[in-house]
């Protein structure tokens, strides 16, 4: 979903892990590719398979006596139904007019629609990288990109001292 995959593959292998876990008894695994199962039929927009896998979740963490993820699955049915799921380039389509109609200079406002018009070209991936409640996510290519082309200097190794205990100390893993 999110790392580069095709949807319908992620829901394909979805699918075969969830009989998997459910044939193994994997009460975890079974829970979360429940959850899994729905974020695909919600990316999908086919909100009446996400809400029933969401209420199986529901009830199999009931069964299974996991009282907080069961309320988790029910708040998640009640805003499965809520909202849009749709593309990023209409989001940004529809907030460009939203910022052109809250402007209430006539001049302001056709410059921004010019503007608008000049940047929809641009991947929605790459536009309004700057404003509140939009993100880029950095890719491989650009994390690794190094800033110049001067060798890479090695850190100094630091030299760490080990604390003596008393006899008898024991270090407890809270």
């Amino acid at each position: 979903m999110s790392l580069g995959f095709d949807k319908n593959v992620v829901f394909t292998l979805t699918s075969v892990i969830f009989v998997e876990a459910r044939s193994a008894d994997q009460r975890i695994w079974l829970l979360n590719m429940t959850f899994l199962l729905a974020r695909c039929h919600l990316l999908q927009n086919n909100r009446p398979e996400a809400r029933a896998a969401l209420i199986e979740g529901a009830s199999l963490a009931r069964s299974y006596g996991y009282v907080d993820v069961a309320a988790f699955f029910d708040t998640c049915v009640n805003v499965s139904g809520e909202g849009e799921v749709g593309s990023s380039e209409a989001l940004l389509v529809k907030r460009e007019k939203e910022m052109v109609n809250l402007m209430q200079d006539e001049d302001l406002r056709s410059a921004a629609k010019y503007l608008f018009k000049r940047m929809s070209v641009i991947p929605a991936s790459r536009r309004f990288s700057v404003l509140p409640g939009t993100h880029m996510d950095e890719n491989a290519t650009t994390i690794g990109r190094r800033v110049s082309i001067a060798p890479k200097t090695q850190q100094p190794t630091r030299i760490v001292r080990k604390l003596q205990h008393p006899l008898g100390f024991q270090e407890f893993d809270l």
